[in-house]
């Protein structure tokens, strides 16, 4: 995820814990600021972590990825 992303600014009720514990641990250590924005370049293990960390839900980051360039 880039620098200067935004993300969901809550979770849903089904979102997984460990994506919960995910966010609020990039959160501590200023990965995500106060405003849900990206401080830095963040890699994730897969296109799906990504993606539900940012949506603050489940997501399958195989579809929910779109390029604005070729969509």
């Amino acid at each position: 995820v880039l620098k200067n992303s935004q993300i969901a600014n809550n979770v849903t009720n089904s979102c997984p814990k460990n994506i919960q514990n995910l966010r609020e641990k990039l959160i501590q250590n200023n990965i995500i600021n106060e405003e849900w924005i990206f401080t830095e370049n963040k890699i994730f293990s897969s296109p799906s972590t990504a993606a539900s960390v940012v949506m603050g839900r489940s997501a399958n980051g195989l579809t929910e990825w779109r390029n604005p360039k070729t969509s």
